[in-house]
């Protein structure tokens, strides 16, 4: 068994340590269920993304420390009062059924693993108490958030005022957002070979899941498309396979700029570094930044569409909605929701044709640390040296620190200094995080090896 494999199989009796639960008469049992979370993770992982990985093992971390029993000791009383301690925290209706629908899913995947793997299976009508346990009701769209024609164009004129390569690229990111409606991962994994021309118009090709389906790209969006491009110095040499809205190559060094160079095709924007960007954009509009998500955008798109006279079923496609989704309960919903109420009751902070204060350290210093590759770790791929896991994750830390250390070494701007700094300070932070769970995985496989 590989070391990967075996820190994987720990994660279940490392969230059982932290809550002081033991195991260690019932050392089988344990192994089993241990392999069977560590699938059940990676399967979250394959099928969605490494966020849905996280909140997975967050959602069952929160739920043992709470029930304080073993996953195979839990009972749908134990379920009911983790919902009735939930709804005491404050925590929405829509958030508790997701927790509940996760805890069960678990449940459902161990006896399938069990199955599967030709070991003993764990049977028993109660065998998955979440499954009885009642849920709250939750109502569709009732925290949603919609723009104004005002709201929108104010939004859309602080970002277009940015002269900058990086505004132009938002611009026609935010841009096509609002016109097609479209699902944000989707359009940040979008690439240039996936931008079809037919008959004077040009459609987007998404692909998710072995599905492919098709949307029409407003022409106001391809040609911001194509300006953030050209302003980025990739419009006349981008390849098929390239991301059309890609992140800076080094966001530790200094923003990207009119060089192709300078920007990293080959992977896309993350969605928190697009989420930061929204936030940060909204603010400097005079906006609510605390209330505007990327679902406002999706459903501003709609509320457009609507008043446009297009028919419900032209709007379902063009979002990539689910067949079976009933989208005049949606469109009703959204219509009763107050507009002009996103006005942070200010004016916009900054002026047209100003180059913002956004620097590295504030747009993309936390995308450089937690990208899922650098330059250096595909470098070292190349050479044959594969790292997995927390070793890869203590070269990515010790990798960061020193481009940062060798930055802030040459740099002349004292203020630039000081945030290098505390880029430093940062990953510093992280590696001493990561070695102290290193040495705890280790030991916690010397106790498994002992039982």
């Amino acid at each position: 068994m590989s070391d990967e494999k075996q820190t994987d199989d720990l994660e279940l009796a490392r969230l059982l340590e932290g809550t002081g639960l033991s195991a260690a008469g019932d050392k089988e049992r344990l192994e089993r269920w241990g392999q069977a979370f560590a699938c059940w993770l990676e399967e979250r992982r394959a099928r969605g993304s490494v966020q849905d990985k996280r909140r997975g093992r967050n959602t069952w971390k929160e739920f043992i420390g709470f029930t304080q029993a073993l996953p195979w000791q839990v009972t749908t009383e134990m379920v009911t009062g983790y919902v009735e301690w939930l709804s005491e925290q404050g925590r929405q209706a829509g958030t508790i059924g997701w927790r509940l629908r996760s805890i069960s899913k678990f449940y459902e995947f161990t006896q399938e693993f069990c199955q599967r793997e030709g070991i003993e299976a764990e049977e028993g009508e109660g065998f998955n108490p979440a499954a009885a346990a009642s849920r709250p009701k939750a109502r569709a769209y009732e925290k949603a958030n919609i723009l104004s024609p005002a709201e929108e164009r104010a939004l859309l004129k602080t970002i277009r005022s940015d002269p900058s390569p990086t505004g132009k690229r938002d611009y026609a990111f935010f841009l096509t957002l609002l016109r097609s409606g479209c699902r944000p991962g989707d359009l940040l994994r979008l690439k240039w070979g996936e931008l079809e021309e037919e008959g004077g118009r040009w459609q987007m090709r998404f692909t998710s899941r072995g599905k492919t389906r098709r949307a029409w790209l407003p022409r106001e969006a391809m040609r911001a498309i194509r300006e953030g491009l050209a302003a980025c110095g990739r419009l006349e040499v981008i390849g098929a396979e390239e991301h059309v809205f890609a992140p800076s190559r080094q966001p530790l060094v200094r923003e990207a700029q009119d060089r192709r160079e300078d920007w990293a095709g080959e992977r896309p924007l993350s969605s928190a570094q697009a989420r930061r960007l929204l936030k940060l954009y909204a603010g400097w509009a005079g906006l609510k930044r605390e209330e505007i998500t990327f679902h406002t955008l999706r459903h501003t798109a709609v509320m457009r569409m609507q008043e446009a006279g297009w028919p419900a079923e032209e709007i379902r496609a063009r979002q990539g909605r689910q067949k079976n989704k009933n989208m005049g309960v949606c469109l009703r919903r959204l219509s009763a929701k107050p507009r002009a109420r996103l006005r942070a009751g200010q004016r916009p902070q900054r002026e047209r044709g100003e180059t913002p204060g956004r620097g590295p350290w504030r747009a993309e210093t936390q995308h450089g640390l937690y990208a899922k590759t650098l330059p250096e770790l595909e470098e070292l791929e190349a050479q044959g040296v594969r790292l997995r896991g927390i070793e890869r994750e203590l070269e990515r830390c010790q990798i960061v620190a020193e481009r940062a250390g060798a930055l802030r070494e040459q740099s002349r701007d004292p203020a630039e200094r000081r945030r290098l700094i505390k880029v430093v300070c940062r990953v510093n932070y992280r590696l001493v995080r990561l070695l102290r769970l290193r040495g705890e995985l280790r030991r916690l496989r010397e106790e498994m090896d002992k039982w």
